[in-house]
């Protein structure tokens, strides 16, 4: 079912703040007893209710790193219920799930915040439809019902990423991210055997925090989008480029720091303007930034401003943080910033339009720069480069965008599996990224294994050689595998049986054998299986049906395990035929402690022949036209509302640091 609204006053009396709809109320799994149900939250799968029994709010008025999509999905037993917002105009939307109270069920809505909220005469009209139905299967066929939808629409790229010609060919083939000075970075490059890598400075979080600890090796940039950079700064560049490495900075997309004198000139001026009034302290964060509304011409001059200036220091891309959510991190009330005051689609238009600025004017410097936010939203995809990935349960993001655009970088490497145990899984998050198509790692040089300081690495130097044989194995394993797991699309995951030692009842069946199936631009298939542990060695089973992946099960392909022969970094790869495709096969594979497994499908009478034509093929991308969204017939066009002029800016002084710190409590 396909629902639309659209809501006015009867006159100019009143004025539409906000609207919940739909509301589905009382939604509860009906499979057989002891059969789990599970809901798609924030980019996470988690099991129902216990994930929503407070309930969560994605308010319009949050920055949100999670999203994959203005969609839910809540499932049992192959059985499931979808809920999307499908908006070709962009308006962004919260989302809330909680427990309804009714027969211990769900309650799914979306929250919508009109253009000049609460002004005489706003109302609200959706420029596309709320989709509500049942579907057979588990997350991904929820998520092939999303992406079928965003590949239809014009702002979602046309090509995949092995076709797309504004995307550079190294960021493509990249396959390590590094976070560590300019040294430290070259030292990590060699130990791992100078694999494709990217470099990532990261930040001191303001001017102070330099000032502070001036040794930081990664201290740089102001948190306002001033230039020039920290003496020296260009210098560190130097080592990474003479290996090879490619290097981007840290930028920041809403923080402007008020001690700046371009906050005094032009900053304050595009404050985010609060419901309550200009001044109101939360829209100042206690690290001493102001909010910036990013629909202002002055920020969007600004973007600009920073990409052609980092790219004339010798970046080769910016990691700009908070800027990849399809919301801005507040609502603005200003009247004089160019955009209906509260909400709209002008808050994605206008981001959309911000990265853009940025990434041109950085490659009128180097025409090879690349841009990669913070978040994966769907509708940035063409105006971006990558995003910085975050640890999640199962690979949402990579079922709907891996194939158009893939992560260049992470949120961690180390992770801990909580309260079933206490033994650092050291191994489980960088197996995440190398079965699900991410690229790999954090790295930076720390003492410690399961050390989580500022550089955000797991210690692969040689003062660890375990830690350091399990990040070579599992970078050059990757490398030989690129066709898949840099330019691929994910299929349909396998079903992993018989998996010893089981995981607790809070996993899933494979959380410690991230696994996935990725097809070539080729056509060729890939069975990617990594062991999640360090410490023991893991076991499980599996069906593969060629059938299922659209493979023809005649004795012309055949299954070949593959791996990384030679030394980094002149590395090749290696194929050894497992068994010939004639039909379903059933396996079970033993993997020691951190290893990993690549299983292609290729040729039978030689691997590097090309793939045979297929004739049954996975579905293809659909092409354009997108499908518009046309009113309803006969309906009347909505009136512009009465906004009223705006009131003069306040001749009161902008609050000062102290003041705004001293407010804190209010926050």
């Amino acid at each position: 079912a396909h629902w639309s609204l659209d809501l006015r006053p009867a006159d100019d009396s009143l004025g539409l703040w906000e609207a919940v709809f739909p509301v589905v109320s009382g939604v509860r799994a009906a499979g057989p007893a002891g059969a789990v149900d599970y809901l798609t939250t924030t980019g996470y799968i988690g099991r129902s209710p216990r994930p929503v029994l407070g309930g969560f709010h994605e308010g319009y008025g949050r920055h949100s790193v999670y999203r994959r999509g203005q969609y839910r999905a809540y499932y049992q037993d192959g059985a499931g219920l979808y809920l999307g917002a499908h908006d070709p105009g962009l308006a962004p939307v919260g989302t809330l799930v909680r427990n309804s109270g009714v027969a211990d069920g769900l309650e799914f809505s979306y929250l919508h915040p009109t253009e000049y909220m609460g002004q005489p005469g706003a109302g609200l009209s959706l420029t596309g439809s709320i989709v509500l139905g049942t579907f057979a299967g588990d997350w991904f066929d929820a998520a092939q019902l999303y992406r079928a939808w965003l590949q239809h629409q014009d702002w979602f790229p046309a090509d995949p990423l092995h076709a797309r010609e504004d995307v550079p060919e190294w960021a493509k083939q990249a396959v390590v991210s590094l976070r560590s000075s300019g040294e430290g970075a070259a030292r990590l490059h060699a130990d791992l055997g100078y694999p494709p890598s990217v470099n990532w400075y990261y930040h001191a979080w303001s001017a102070r925090d330099a000032e502070r600890d001036e040794t930081h090796p990664t201290a740089k940039f102001q948190n306002a989008p001033d230039f020039p950079t920290p003496p020296g700064f260009e210098r560190r560049l130097e080592a990474p480029r003479r290996e090879g490495i490619k290097t981007g900075v840290y930028t920041i997309n809403n923080w402007w720091d008020y001690t700046a004198r371009s906050w005094v000139e032009d900053g304050a001026r595009e404050a985010v303007v609060h419901m309550l009034g200009y001044d109101s302290p939360m829209f100042h964060n206690p690290r001493g930034m102001g909010i910036i509304c990013q629909a202002t011409e002055t920020w969007m001059r600004k973007q600009g401003e920073v990409g052609a200036q980092t790219a004339a220091i010798g970046a080769d891309g910016t990691y700009l943080d908070l800027g990849g959510g399809a919301r801005m991190p507040f609502l603005c009330f200003a009247r004089n910033h160019g955009h209906p005051p509260g909400g709209g689609a002008f808050m994605t238009t206008s981001k959309r339009a911000a990265l853009r600025q940025l990434r041109e004017s950085a490659r009128t410097v180097n025409p090879e720069f690349i841009l990669i936010t913070e978040g994966s939203e769907g509708y940035f995809l063409t105006v971006k480069d990558g995003w910085i990935n975050f640890a999640n349960s199962t690979p949402v993001s990579s079922a709907l965008y891996y194939d158009y655009l893939r992560p260049l970088g992470n949120k961690r490497v180390v992770t801990r599996v909580g309260p079933v145990t206490r033994e650092p899984a050291g191994a489980l998050t960088p197996a995440k990224h190398f079965a699900w198509g991410s690229s790999i790692g954090r790295f930076g040089y720390n003492n410690e294994w399961d050390d989580l300081r500022w550089a955000g690495g797991v210690a692969i130097s040689t003062t660890n050689p375990q830690a350091l044989e399990y990040y070579r194995n599992l970078v050059w394993h990757k490398y030989v595998a690129r066709p898949w797991l840099n330019l691929g699309r994910m299929l349909r995951p396998l079903e992993l049986t018989d998996v010893t030692p089981a995981p607790a009842p809070e996993f899933f069946a494979d959380t410690f054998v991230p696994a996935a199936v990725w097809q070539a631009p080729d056509h060729s298939v890939a069975l990617v299986f990594a062991n999640g542990w360090h410490s023991q060695e893991i076991a499980f089973g599996y069906r593969f049906d060629p059938a299922v992946y659209g493979l023809p099960a005649d004795g012309s392909l055949a299954l070949y395990r593959l791996t990384p022969e030679g030394q980094p970094p002149d590395i090749e790869p290696r194929y050894e035929r497992v068994a010939v495709l004639n039909g379903p096969l059933d396996r079970q594979e033993r993997l020691a402690p951190g290893a990993v497994l690549i299983l292609v499908v290729r040729p039978a009478a030689d691997p590097v022949l090309p793939m045979p034509a297929l004739e049954q093929r996975p579905a293809p991308a659909p092409k354009r036209p997108a499908r518009s969204v046309a009113p309803a017939p006969d309906a009347p066009a909505p009136a512009p509302p009465v906004i009223p002029a705006p009131p003069p800016r306040p001749d009161a002084p902008l609050p000062t640091v102290n003041q705004i710190e001293e407010n804190q409590e209010l926050l």
